[in-house]
């Protein structure tokens, strides 16, 4: 029996949770003489912004987007901001939207189209990733069409549609929606 001497002797502290930049931890030692643990808090870590912005909402034709940096410890949002388009991404959108509207394109197809438009690279891109295109669904109204025009093998249609800019998997997909 270890006889009390009425002072503590207490060994190392002992992360038992972890503090974030969300929560506070904890922490605990052990007195060497009884066993009397004491706990204490860690502080609260502060937020780390990233300073990388990412858009939370993208800006269209007629609206505005949201971009934010984000914590890289948590990705709370950590500074929000607006932006426009230029005038061109906001005519290279209106374009891609139409040729949309009344033809199937792949996500490739439709930039080169819009940059044979005029369009820089960049726009066209920017374009074409800011709507929301189902790619598989073009991939099968573009299978339809040819085999309206013309017979294909599978084989065949799927090699056309990756020469048109599908990947294997939307040309696969088309082709199966498109009765093959």
């Amino acid at each position: 029996m270890i006889e009390a001497t009425g002072e503590h002797s207490y060994g190392e502290w002992t992360v038992t949770k972890e503090a974030s930049c969300t929560e506070r931890g904890k922490q605990e030692r052990e007195c060497t003489v009884c066993g009397k643990k004491v706990t204490e808090d860690i502080p609260q870590l502060a937020h780390v912004d990233d300073n990388e912005w990412v858009i939370v909402t993208a800006a269209s034709a007629t609206s505005a987007g949201q971009k934010a940096t984000h914590c890289e410890l948590c990705g709370r949002e950590m500074q929000t901001e607006s932006f426009e388009l230029s005038m061109e991404e906001k005519n290279a959108i209106r374009k891609a939207e139409s040729y949309l509207s009344f033809m199937a394109f792949s996500r490739k197809g439709l930039i080169e189209q819009l940059e044979f438009e005029g369009f820089s690279t960049e726009s066209s891109t920017m374009a074409v990733d800011a709507l929301n295109v189902d790619w598989n669904k073009q991939a099968a109204l573009k299978a339809k069409s040819y085999l309206d025009m013309m017979s294909f093998s599978r084989s065949g249609l799927i090699d056309q549609l990756l020469y048109e800019g599908f990947t294997r998997d939307q040309a696969e997909y088309g082709v199966s929606e498109a009765g093959y």
